[in-house]
């Protein structure tokens, strides 16, 4: 590829929303949620675990692990919001630190840690362009069946594609949008 410009990663630029998408999303394309606790079992027995001794016990264990990271997952729009309020709406301290620890459930004292890193150029930069990064290559990921989904993630490793480019496939398909 001979691409030097490629190995910087510059904040604030089309390029991190789509770096940071990818990194949000990488996982779910290298292990698909029905194979995710397969993949944590085979973990556990390589780490040494002793719930490995247990089958039964393992595979609960693994398949909560997937549900917690999945919904976790699904909180990752919060930081970006709490960092809209903030920045773009000019909500108040308390009124950040309470959305954090109302829709991030969490105490007083984690919400006011989330929120000094709102307050950083860096952090706040980051949970802004993984959210919406996310959200647009994964409705791009959609515009096909899953077989296609291996080729769209290469073409963002390979190509230098940006937001704008994948929104104007997005607009010019007649997919549908189904749930991932």
């Amino acid at each position: 590829m001979n691409r030097l410009e490629a190995t910087v990663a510059v904040l604030n630029t089309p390029e991190a929303l789509i770096g940071e998408g990818l990194a949000y999303l990488g996982e779910r394309m290298v292990v698909p949620d029905d194979q995710m606790p397969s993949l944590l079992l085979e973990l556990y027995g390589r780490g040494g675990l002793d719930i490995v001794s247990d089958a039964a016990a393992a595979r609960d264990a693994a398949d909560k692990q997937v549900r917690i990271q999945r919904a976790l997952a699904s909180l990752r729009g919060v930081n970006a919001n709490a960092a809209f309020m903030l920045h773009a709406d000019g909500s108040s301290r308390d009124d950040v630190t309470a959305y954090l620890q109302r829709y991030l459930l969490t105490t007083p004292e984690k919400a006011v840690q989330r929120f000094a890193s709102l307050e950083d150029p860096i952090l706040r930069a980051q949970y802004v362009a993984g959210s919406e990064g996310e959200r647009l290559l994964r409705r791009w990921f959609e515009l096909g069946p899953l077989t296609e989904h291996v080729d769209r993630f290469g073409r963002l490793l390979r190509e230098q594609l940006t937001p704008g480019s994948i929104s104007t496939e997005l607009s010019s398909t007649s997919y549908g949008q189904p749930g991932w």
